[in-house]
């Protein structure tokens, strides 16, 4: 089959969901009000709650929830054939992560209490405990992940480290000059600095800056220590997470996301022409059942990794950019927009992949370097693949891989920062620090808590990849979050007195994929004897399953009591 038609069916109905099925959302379901006063409009702090053109959140929340899985995932789940790959992209991205990304907006706007406090407010006592603790340890996770990912990414491809920290100073100029200006100020300041940034990586692209070698500490004939450059870059990448956390959002974070999600649309705009010049066909089987391997983790990775059904997506909007909300209207704008750029996203991954190998026979044989959770490899498959296709554009591989490398390097990075912030915030909430005189509002002590944290979940394997290798954990938990994040839509909506189909309909069938997913990956543990994953997977499984009945049963009473909601004329 002809790769655009894929395109062609994709790009049909994420604008058919876009201006059906989000206004459905925005108007009949959650009933989002221009007259609503968001928190950022309400109480703007200057760190947190600052009001936002919808453009600019746009490009931030695109940068903060889309790490490198949305390329690499896809690619790990053509291990099932390229027809439930697509589907799953072009439905999940319509109807799930649409329906997701909206309503963490509108539940970060209505409640913006910690997310404990709102889950024991409308389901128990029991179930903010729960949900504290998945949250903490899903954003742990996120973190050291992150951190391993784009530290693979800089130490696989040194010549994407200087144009990244090109990134970082020009956002910080963009941030600088964008903050108190008129918004009408955005378009030509974004168009320079977007023009400014692609220059720069064509022209000093080809530079490598890599750390090479290894740092041993011997004492006597045994090696007690050993440093490779991953580990490094690990370390540099939590000391500039530190910084920018500690920044206020519109210094750094917020246009440095701003900038990479452009950065990540010229790519995408490359992309689909030279697919228009080329159009090559599908070489991929249309199903596939893995001939080794886990049965469940390509659908976990497709799931998750392409945002659909990301549960810990939830957490970074209600820490993050849910805080720069500037009206509510523009959830439908941000959260649906957001879900088509990473079904975009996806999608470009699953076509290079599938028509990677000129046939079919050559695609079987060149299958095992796709498999798998090595989503570093598989984001250097990426790389190099795009860089092929686009030279029918006339454009070199040599400057377009270090460009590639960097918009996948500074999407990573953004989700670190965001994944800090979120946890730092997250923390903040839950225990907030003792307004006493002369004392700081406690945001170091709980930063430096989730920068060490991260460290040694990341570090605690020798390696740096710790973080990496507990994504397949990572994936249920999200799976059996994300079930609990529709739940408490529909709780929320309940007590509101508006209609709850959609959110209690995408509980319901996401709690029986994620049932499925943990028993087939619960087994797989079994038989590779791999304890740890096997208890930690149990728990998360069991805690996720007791939050989900008690929803049930609360969904059951008389609809919870909804706070005052306030209203500007």
């Amino acid at each position: 089959m002809n790769t655009l038609f894929l395109v062609a069916a994709t790009v049909a109905a994420f604008i058919f969901g876009y201006r059906f099925f989000a206004k459905l959302l925005a108007l009949e379901i959650f009933r989002l009000d221009t007259n609503y006063s968001t928190r950022a409009q309400s109480h703007p702090d200057g760190q947190d709650y600052v009001p936002t053109h919808r453009h600019l959140l746009l490009g931030h929340h695109i940068a903060a929830v889309t790490g490198i899985s949305a390329f690499a995932a896809p690619i790990a789940a053509l291990d099932w054939g390229w027809i439930p790959a697509f589907l799953w992209i072009t439905i999940g991205s319509t109807v799930a992560a649409g329906t997701y990304a909206v309503g963490s907006f509108w539940l970060s706007s209505r409640f913006p209490d910690e997310l404990g406090r709102l889950a024991r407010n409308l389901i128990g006592l029991r179930a903010c405990a729960v949900v504290r603790l998945l949250s903490i340890a899903m954003l742990s996770v996120v973190v050291a992940a992150t951190a391993g990912f784009s530290a693979a990414l800089f130490t696989t491809f040194p010549a994407a480290v200087l144009p990244s920290a090109a990134v970082v100073v020009g956002a910080w100029f963009f941030g600088s000059y964008l903050h108190g200006r008129a918004q009408s100020r955005l378009l030509p300041a974004a168009a320079v600095s977007l023009v400014a940034l692609l220059l720069f990586t064509a022209w000093f692209g080809d530079i490598p800056i890599s750390l090479s070698g290894q740092l041993t500490i011997n004492l006597g004939d045994r090696i007690r220590l050993a440093i490779d450059p991953v580990i490094v870059w690990i370390v540099l990448l939590l000391v500039y997470a530190f910084v920018s956390a500690r920044l206020p959002v519109w210094k750094l974070a917020r246009p440095r996301g701003f900038l990479v999600a452009m950065m990540a649309g010229v790519m995408l705009l490359f992309f689909f022409a030279a697919l228009i010049v080329q159009h090559p066909t599908i070489d991929a089987p249309q199903f596939h059942s893995p001939a080794s391997g886990t049965r469940a983790l390509p659908w976990l990775f497709l799931t998750v990794g392409t945002g659909a059904l990301a549960g810990w997506h939830l957490l970074i909007v209600r820490g993050v950019t849910g805080r720069e909300l500037q009206r509510e209207p523009d959830a439908r704008y941000v959260g649906y927009g957001v879900a088509v750029v990473q079904g975009l996203i996806a999608l470009s991954a699953v076509v290079l992949a599938a028509a990677a190998f000129g046939d079919r026979g050559t695609w079987f044989a060149g299958a095992g370097a796709l498999d798998g959770a090595d989503f570093p490899r598989a984001a250097s498959f990426y790389v190099d693949r795009y860089a092929r296709l686009v030279a029918v554009l006339g454009l070199e591989p040599a400057v377009v891989r270090p460009f590639a490398a960097t918009v996948l390097a500074g999407l990573s990075l953004a989700v670190l920062e965001a994944a800090v912030r979120a946890l730092m915030n997250g923390l903040i909430d839950i225990a907030p620090p003792p307004a006493l005189p002369g004392r700081r509002d406690g945001r170091r002590a709980r930063l430096w808590l989730v920068v060490l944290g991260g460290a040694a979940l990341a570090l605690h394997d020798g390696h740096g990849l710790g973080g990496v290798t507990a994504w397949p954990l990572l994936a249920v938990a999200s799976l059996w979050f994300a079930a609990a994040g529709f739940a408490l839509m529909a709780l929320a909506l309940r007590g509101a007195r508006q209609p709850a189909p959609v959110p209690l309909a995408l509980a319901a069938i996401v709690a029986a994929m994620a049932l499925w997913s943990t028993i087939v990956q619960l087994w797989d543990w079994w038989r590779a004897e791999n304890w740890l994953a096997f208890f930690v997977g149990a728990v998360i499984a069991i805690l996720a399953a007791s939050l989900l009945c008690e929803a049930a049963f609360a969904a059951r009473r008389s609809p919870p009591a909804t706070p005052e909601m306030t209203r500007e004329t």
